[in-house]
């Protein structure tokens, strides 16, 4: 799965399952494994900027087309 397809779904309505699901944060104890990887955590760490700073920058287009690019340069 690339970044381009990701965070799209945070330009929906509140309502929008897609945005809930992008927002949800799982709460709780895990089992004993090494700990699995995730794509918030990957994007985070690729893009070098926080959750928020993302949220914001998916919103807008362009923004996030700039981004994408200069990640996968």
């Amino acid at each position: 799965m690339g970044f381009n397809s990701g965070l799209k779904g945070l330009r929906k309505e509140d309502v929008e399952i897609t945005k809930a699901a992008l927002l949800w944060n799982p709460q709780g104890n895990r089992k004993r494994a090494r700990p699995r990887k995730r794509w918030r955590r990957s994007l985070i760490k690729e893009a070098g900027r926080s959750w928020n700073e993302l949220r914001l920058l998916a919103a807008d287009r362009q923004k996030w087309k700039g981004l994408i690019d200069n990640l996968c340069s």
